[in-house]
């Protein structure tokens, strides 16, 4: 899955950004994982191993909101009609 998400930050993004973003997707795996693993520790230090799963499943949910909320593209995205092309099909880069 890294090396799927690594070809994704590098298709979507512009070329002159692309550097950075690939290299913040790469850094924020491990990035997550020790953030990740830190709550972990305080949650399991006060309740019981549930406790890091309801955590999980809370950030996973509040995820989308927070990326439709934040990026700009999103708002950018869902703001354009797509067009018809002259065969009828849409545009796929809208």
């Amino acid at each position: 899955m890294l090396a799927a998400i690594n070809a994704v930050a590098t298709e979507f993004s512009n070329a002159k950004r692309r550097s950075l973003c690939v290299s913040l997707m790469a850094i924020g795996y491990p990035a997550g994982a020790v953030a990740g693993g830190t709550v972990a520790a305080q949650l399991l230090q006060e309740y019981d191993w549930r406790s890091v799963f309801y955590f999980g499943a809370a950030v996973t949910a509040a995820e989308p909101t927070a990326m439709r909320r934040f990026s700009s593209e999103a708002r950018r995205r869902a703001s354009v009609r797509r067009r018809p092309l002259h065969n009828g099909a849409r545009d796929p880069r809208l």
